[in-house]
């Protein structure tokens, strides 16, 4: 069980650091590439999108997390009753 929480736990650090970087640092670097600059717009609506994103991502981790916690009681439920 601590095994899969820890795998769980590296895959989304690994998945927000991702996000983080396409969030923050892509559009910089194609602005430069372009001699534009990026807009405030752009930049709030990547801030609520990653907020968003991260809620959601949060969410489905602790669900799994649950489900598999409960799973795991049931099948030594099971067990010791057999």
């Amino acid at each position: 069980m601590e095994l899969i929480r820890k795998s769980m736990f590296r895959y989304l650090l690994i998945i927000l650091i991702a996000l983080f970087s396409m969030i923050f640092f892509a559009p910089e670097i194609a602005a430069k590439e372009a001699n534009v600059t990026v807009t405030i717009e752009i930049k709030s609506f990547l801030w609520i999108v990653s907020i968003v994103g991260g809620c959601i991502a949060t969410t489905l981790a602790y669900v799994s997390y649950k489900k598999y916690k409960s799973m795991k009681k049931k099948q030594t439920n099971d067990k010791s009753n057999s």
